[in-house]
């Protein structure tokens, strides 16, 4: 399936899961059934007896995907660790036959599809199966998220040459603004253009902080951003 794309970030806590959800909801003007995938989610909080998996919720919710959160977020894990590790913590392991699965069921059911990581590009899944062992065999292209500011070009640079070494096709980077940008760091301004020669890859961005998670994709400044990663992924 060609209209899919895999999101992973340069480290956790870059925004992975704001901007997968801005995409789901802007592809909304374009297609009618959009799919989106968390494969496996640490850190979920116990209620009521279940783990609830809060990023794999908020994708449900941004791309309006009707599909069954076991199927969504196939394994739900409490602590907050690399799933593989959290797994082993819990005693459960995680089946990639069952994650591969999972998401040809979304695909058969959906026209647009969103699958997001956990943490980086080589943060183990299972055992020593990586989420770049997963990008490649699904055959999705990759869309990394990075950070704006200091330290960004060394992070996006490595997880660029991570991919390309295994095959897997970069359809760019897109820098969030995961916090309010620091008024110190010179960097911020020069850092995708720096980005973009280095790696000859689109980089698009930064995305503008927000303080409320609404996944707005009518504002101007987050269109002009997501306009051509629309195109380019999903023409």
């Amino acid at each position: 399936m060609r209209r899919g794309l895999f999101i992973s970030g340069t480290d956790t806590d870059v925004g992975k899961t704001y901007i997968a959800c801005l995409i789901a909801s802007a592809l909304k003007t374009r297609f009618s059934r959009i799919g989106v995938m968390k494969p496996a989610e640490s850190g979920c909080l116990d209620e009521n007896g279940l783990l609830m998996p809060r990023d794999a919720l908020r994708l449900k919710e941004a791309a309006g995907c009707p599909l069954p959160l076991d199927v969504i977020c196939p394994y739900r894990l409490p602590l907050p660790l690399a799933p593989a590790e959290a797994a082993r913590r819990a005693g459960t392991t995680i089946d990639v036959a069952h994650i591969e699965r999972c998401c040809r069921s979304i695909c058969e059911s959906s026209d647009a599809v969103l699958i997001e990581g956990a943490g980086g590009l080589l943060v183990p899944l299972s055992g020593r199966y990586l989420f770049a062992d997963l990008v490649k065999d699904l055959g999705f292209p990759l869309l990394i998220v990075a950070r704006a500011g200091l330290g960004t070009v060394n992070h996006s640079l490595l997880t660029i040459e991570a991919a390309r070494s295994r095959g897997i096709e970069v359809l760019g980077v897109v820098m969030n603004e995961s916090t309010p940008p620091p008024k110190n760091d010179p960097s911020c301004a020069g850092n995708a253009k720096l980005l973009g020669c280095l790696s000859a890859v689109p980089v698009w961005g930064p995305v503008p902080f927000q303080q409320e998670d609404t996944w707005s994709h009518e504002d101007r400044r987050i269109r002009s951003i997501l306009d051509p990663i629309l195109r380019v992924a999903f023409a």
